[in-house]
């Protein structure tokens, strides 16, 4: 470990700093190159003010002191809250402005939007206003879901990156727009751009943290291709910090991958073991493979500490010091240095066969890590969510079989060998037995998931289209076992079908939301729910708006302990019911806890029941449009026309 006087690169002109401080000060240089001080001027100030007051000290110049003092407030936040705290800073930047607007869509993006319904054969199709709406809903929706896998991966406690470059690597992206194939970058975002945001490719990832952290942190100011020549012109890109300019170039350097073959009998290739000290050729061999090892320095910290960071801020993500005294100290700290403990992590990765040559391909298709202690510890493939290739499945099972640890993978192995032959006999358009059945609902157990990244194997989803919940149950599956691998939103999109092949009712609203329960209470009454049990399942205002049909069905309520649980303007849309039923309400007390328009919403029934409410001065707190809504109402109480349509005109002409 670097004692706390050690220098960081003379390149930043800073004086000595421990590691923790050398990282934060490299991340506000580089987001000074990109003027994020400028861009979110309002944040950056009040952060930098208040800790101008604390008396702070923020190196740097003053662009790289505010850049710093904001870095600094939010690495203080997540140290003192630790990763949920950094999960919710990522989801709340998830901001509307980031999402496009109905109206700035360009009249040509709906020309092109035309232009591609007549190519695709639907003629010559008017986009309706609503139609229009449908296709932006959607188009907004792919950008929310774009915006959350970057929130996921940099906000997720393994992310292999300092929060300098997770910052640099949000703000940068959410200034890229459609990538256009003809030129080959990504357009500029603006607020007319429609398209999703780019995808956050972990390899593609690596590679800009890996340049960015030489040339800045380490002053490597030259850059060469495989090929030994000096790549000015990546050179020339770093030099610019542009985060869009630099994602793409590496996007655009990477290696295509020499894809498996469709069948098992087809895979030919060999194993090859890279230890401490091979990261370079880890990282060459995973260009292309979407893993994050393409970084050489995410493999040397996986091949050190069975991890990504050794769990001190101050050197997790110092990767590139031509020196191992660091680790050396951090080892030495850990019982890991040679005479304790011998280091056995490896990659153990799988490179294909050229059919004709029989040369092995530069890019492996398939990795299996070792933690230090010499167990598996990951397996990851090349499909999304580094998912196997079916056609591999079978040798990578074979070899971790004689890798120890790998025992505790079977499983996962036997579910995926299951999957992929549900998913044959689908092809074939087979029928699938109970047992099946009982496997692909998760019946006795849930399904174990052999993927790196995925919460399950996204085949399950396609399976259960294809084998749906009337199908299972019409061949043999328990409706009371199914509906309790459900949850509300499938139960409820399947209610009668679950009934009518004898699910309990009760337990099925045990697994349903107050607010579907109550949607569909006849329905579950009627098939001999106990109306306690339901009422116990409900929000309060569910209840008093259902309060009738519950008591009618025998539920025990008392309407007073009732209304002590329900907000105000709950109480006053349904006040008839709950007096009827025994509630002691103060009619006036109640209008003075709502608002002027939910007081006109339900001036009838409070003033039935004894509020003193003066319907001229009501309707002088009221907006134009809620008068508009409850005209008749306040006109039965005796609020003057005149003065109505005053107060309506009003408030058009402050409009």
């Amino acid at each position: 470990m670097p004692s706390d006087n050690e220098r960081i690169p003379e390149s930043l002109g800073y004086p000595e700093t421990n590691k923790g401080e050398q990282n934060l000060q490299l991340g506000a240089r580089i987001l000074s190159l990109v003027h994020f001080e400028s861009n979110h001027q309002p944040i950056i100030d009040s952060v930098f003010s208040k800790a101008i007051k604390k008396g702070e000290k923020l190196p740097g110049n003053n662009s790289e002191r505010r850049n710093y003092a904001y870095l600094s407030r939010l690495e203080e936040l997540i140290k003192k809250h630790g990763n949920p705290m950094e999960k919710r800073l990522w989801r709340v930047s998830v901001k509307d402005d980031l999402l496009v607007k109905y109206d700035n869509i360009p009249e040509s993006y709906w020309n092109a939007k035309r232009q591609e319904l007549r190519d695709n054969g639907y003629g010559d199709i008017e986009l309706t206003e609503e139609y229009k709406h449908e296709i932006y809903d959607k188009e907004r929706e792919l950008q929310q879901e774009s915006l959350e896998k970057w929130v996921n991966y940099l906000g997720d406690e393994h992310s292999p990156y300092p929060l300098w470059f997770k910052v640099y690597a949000w703000d940068g992206m959410t200034k890229m727009g459609r990538y256009n194939k003809g030129k080959r970058k990504y357009e500029t975002r603006n607020e007319t751009t429609v398209a999703p945001y780019p995808y956050p490719d972990a390899e593609v990832l690596a590679g800009v943290f890996d340049v960015i952290n030489r040339y800045y942190g380490n002053n490597e100011r030259e850059f060469y291709t495989e090929e030994g020549e000096r790549n000015i012109k990546l050179e020339q890109i770093v030099q610019s910090g542009s985060f869009p300019k630099i994602f793409n170039a590496i996007q655009q350097d990477i290696v295509p991958i020499v894809e498996p073959p469709e069948n098992p009998e087809d895979v030919h290739g060999e194993w090859v073991e890279y230890e401490l000290g091979d990261e370079d050729d880890i990282a060459r061999a995973a260009r292309g493979t979407g893993w994050c090892v393409a970084s050489p320095s995410v493999g040397k910290h996986y091949l050190k500490y069975g991890t990504y960071g050794d769990g001190d801020n101050e050197n997790d993500y110092d990767d590139y010091d031509e020196y191992d005294d660091e680790y050396d100290e951090y080892d030495k700290r850990n019982g890991m240095d040679e005479s304790t403990q011998q280091n056995h992590a490896k990659f153990i990765l799988f490179h294909l066969a050229d059919e004709e040559t029989g040369k092995l391909s530069k890019n492996a298709c398939a990795s299996i890590r070792l933690d230090p202690d010499g167990t598996v510890a990951e397996i990851s493939g090349l499909r999304e969510g580094q998912a196997l290739d079916d056609s591999l499945v079978p040798i990578i099972e074979e070899k971790v079989k004689s890798l120890p640890g790998g025992e505790e993978f079977l499983p996962k192995f036997a579910d995926k060998n299951m999957l992929i032959a549900l998913d044959h006999k689908m092809e074939r358009g087979d029928d699938l037995t109970k047992e099946e059945l009982e496997f692909l609902y998760e019946i006795h157990r849930p399904i174990r998931t052999l993927d790196t990244y995925n919460d399950s194997d996204p085949r399950i989803g396609e399976l259960k289209q294809k084998y749906g919940i009337e199908y299972a149950l019409n061949n043999g599956v328990d409706a009371n076992q199914l509906a309790s691998r459900m949850d509300s939103d499938n139960i409820v999109e399947n209610l009668d079908t679950l009934l009518s092949h004898g699910a309990d009712a009760n337990q099925l609203a045990s697994r349903m939301y107050s607010y579907y329960i109550a949607k569909n209470l006849d329905t579950l009454l009627g098939h001999g729910a106990d109306a306690n049990h339901l009422a116990s399942r409900m929000y309060p205002r569910d209840i008093a708006e259902n309060l009738d049909t519950l008591i009618n069905h025998g539920a025990n309520i008392d309407a007073n302990q009732l209304a002590s649980r329900m907000y105000p303007r709950d109480i006053a849309r349904n006040l008839d019911t709950l007096i009827n039923h025994g509630a002691n309400i103060d009619a006036n007390q109640l209008a003075s806890q709502i608002d002027s328009d939910d007081i006109a919403e339900n001036l009838d029934t409070l003033i039935t029941h004894g509020a003193n409410i003066d319907a001229d001065q009501l309707a002088s707190q009221m907006n134009s449009r809620d008068i508009a809504a409850n005209l008749d109402t306040l006109l039965s109480h005796g609020a003057d026309a005149n003065q109505l349509a005053s107060l309506m005109e009003r408030a058009w002409l402050r409009f």
